[in-house]
C-alpha cells in the first residue's frame, strides 16, 4: 500500500479496523459469519497471534491482537484473503471477487488507559 505508513512493534498490542468493500452488510448473515470465525481460528495456525477482544458488525470488523511478529499486515492479508476464498467456494463463485475496501486501519497500544480505551470502545 502506497503513502500509508505502519509502525511495527514486535511482542505489541494492535487494534486494527477492517471495513467490507462499499460498506456492504456481510455479516448480517449467519453462515457469513461462520466463515469469518472459522478464518480466524484457521489463520493462527499461520501466524502467531492471540486475538484479545473483538466485534463483527454487519459491514466491518474491529481486533484488538496480540502479535509477537512484527508485521500484523501479514495477519490481516491472511484473514481477509482466506475469508474471501472461503467464501467464494461456500457460494460456489467464480472469477475475482472484491470483499474488502483496500486499506485497514491500525493502532499501536501504547499503555495500559490506551488499552482499556479500546477494550472499551470494542464491547
Amino acid at each position: 500500500m502506497r503513502g500509508v505508513r505502519r509502525y511495527y512493534v514486535p511482542n505489541s498490542i494492535v487494534f486494527i479496523t477492517s471495513i467490507t468493500y462499499g460498506r456492504k452488510p456481510l455479516y448480517n448473515e449467519k453462515e457469513n459469519q461462520e466463515i469469518f470465525y472459522t478464518t480466524i481460528r484457521n489463520s493462527r495456525e499461520i501466524h502467531q497471534f492471540k486475538l484479545l477482544a473483538q466485534v463483527l458488525l454487519p459491514d466491518h470488523f474491529h481486533w484488538l491482537l496480540e502479535i509477537k511478529e512484527q508485521d500484523f499486515s501479514k495477519i490481516v492479508k491472511t484473514v481477509k484473503g482466506n475469508f474471501t476464498r472461503n467464501f467464494k467456494n461456500k457460494n460456489n463463485v467464480s472469477g475475482s471477487l472484491n470483499l474488502w475496501q483496500p486499506r485497514y486501519w491500525d493502532h499501536v497500544i501504547r499503555n495500559e488507559i490506551d488499552l482499556i480505551n479500546h477494550l472499551e470502545y470494542i464491547h
